[in-house]
């Protein structure tokens, strides 16, 4: 991640494709410690749910048609899975140092070519035997917290990496380039999670950066492995941040 060839690499990728892939950005160390902290979290939350639910969504929170890749067998236990914590920032200082950390600014600021700041958090987590899917999407605008210009993106530290079996992230080529119109007409044609597009694979403690207009869902993940992912928006320092939510790290670089 150091060496400038990297960040290079990955801001032709992400020029080109509105995406891109920057392994091992964080060492077996780091990874371990976030997980640790996340699992912390995850147990405290299963303790005192009450406590969490304005920053928890749960897997029986999301539609039913998300869960219908799992099988029924498994679905009841699924639905039991925490699935995505927000505003993860100020839950921990462990993961808040890593969603502020100055290789994520670099990142952001490499790939978006500008001073960029912090807009959000949260973790995500695919659970295994069972991770719920997710769907067809683009990242700009979101009612919850967006620049008026779209220059933005979502940066994911994969703490398990990604597998196509894990309900790996699947961007759709090219469709950084639709108009909304041909946005909504391709999801009219309801394409199925885990078979349509290029599953975005890396390992664990690689970072994968979405742009704000790239296509992307995601398929159930019936592996016996978790994928847990730590999401940070960033966006040009510059710009207005129109915001349902202000963040514990809005507007912040380190």
């Amino acid at each position: 991640m150091e060496a400038p060839n990297t960040l290079d690499a990955a801001r032709r990728q992400f020029q080109g494709d509105d995406y891109a892939v920057i392994p091992d950005v964080w060492t077996k160390a780091e990874v371990q410690q976030a997980i640790d902290a996340l699992d912390a979290l995850v147990d405290d939350i299963r303790t005192h749910p009450l406590r969490w639910q304005e920053h928890v969504v749960w897997q029986s929170d999301v539609p039913e048609r998300q869960l219908t890749g799992i099988p029924q067998a498994l679905r009841a236990a699924a639905a039991t899975q925490p699935y995505i914590i927000g505003d993860l920032a100020s839950h921990s200082v462990v993961l808040r140092r890593m969603i502020l950390d100055e290789r994520c600014r670099r990142m952001a600021e490499a790939l978006l070519d500008t001073e960029s700041v912090c807009h959000f958090s949260n973790a995500t987590i695919r659970a295994a035997n069972g991770g719920c899917a997710c769907n067809w999407h683009r990242d700009w605008p979101n009612s919850y917290c967006t620049t008026h210009t779209g220059r933005q993106l979502r940066i994911l530290i994969c703490l398990d990496g990604m597998h196509a079996e894990q309900g790996a992230t699947r961007i759709i080529r090219g469709s950084q380039h639709w108009n909304e119109q041909q946005f909504n007409t391709w999801k009219q044609e309801e394409h199925p999670w885990d078979e349509t597009g290029h599953a975005v694979t890396c390992s664990p403690g690689s970072v994968v950066v979405l742009g704000s207009r790239i296509v992307h869902g995601a398929g159930n993940n019936l592996s016996a492995v978790p994928r847990r992912n730590l999401i940070a928006q960033w966006g040009a320092q510059k710009d207005l941040i129109c915001a349902q939510v202000f963040e514990s790290v809005l507007g912040l670089t380190d």
